[in-house]
């Protein structure tokens, strides 16, 4: 039988940004098939990563002589922010992460902080489900926005995801919102009121 390694955790300052980066990349890869809105984590520079870093810490999981995870915590006017929490796929279900957080948890406790907020996407339901054994529970719900710079910069988004454009607008020819059989996936189109969609905007949905 082989023994289990040993789990160490070690604070870093912004010096180690690297390989915190490295590890969030790996861990966050597959959400990338699952998120509607892709996670900024994914855009992250090393300088994005040194700059959060300095707004509290980071930590660095090893089993034995491989590091792990990853995290990272901010502290804030009221609450210390914990983001970013990264475990390596193969290394999952070993109590890493939970370790990881409760490390961060005590630090920012130490330094007088009295609450821990975090943020999850609805669509990880696994962890939402590790933040609630933690004792962690829902107190806010938002919507993510996805902003898209012109008209045929949303057509091409929306093409390369099948979802269809629907034009709200009381142009000839339109029907009746309420008696048009919506996909279920789409996106509804509302125009500037008084203009109403613009003439490209109207070909393309």
């Amino acid at each position: 039988m082989t023994a289990e390694p040993a789990l160490t955790l070690t604070f870093v300052g912004p010096e180690q940004a690297e390989i915190v980066r490295e590890l969030m990349l790996a861990a966050f890869a597959e959400y990338e098939s699952v998120l509607t809105v892709p996670s900024s984590a994914m855009w992250e520079t090393i300088e994005d990563v040194a700059g959060h870093i300095a707004l509290g810490g980071a930590v660095l999981a090893r089993l034995g002589s491989e590091t792990v995870g990853s995290g990272r915590f901010e502290l804030r006017d009221d609450h210390v922010y914990i983001g970013r929490l990264s475990v390596l796929p193969p290394h999952r279900g070993r109590g890493v992460a939970a370790a990881m957080m409760l490390a961060m948890e005590q630090r920012a406790a130490a330094a007088g902080f009295r609450e821990a907020r975090i943020g999850v996407r609805t669509l990880l339901p696994r962890n939402i489900a590790l933040y609630e054994r933690l004792g962690y529970v829902v107190t806010d719900r938002y919507q993510h926005e996805h902003h898209h710079p012109d008209a045929a910069a949303l057509a091409g988004w929306a093409q390369a995801g099948g979802i269809p454009l629907i034009g709200i607008d009381n142009l000839p020819g339109s029907v009746a919102l309420e008696t048009y059989d919506l996909p279920r996936e789409c996106v509804l189109v509302f125009g500037q009121e008084g203009p109403g969609l613009t003439p490209e905007m109207q070909q393309l949905c």
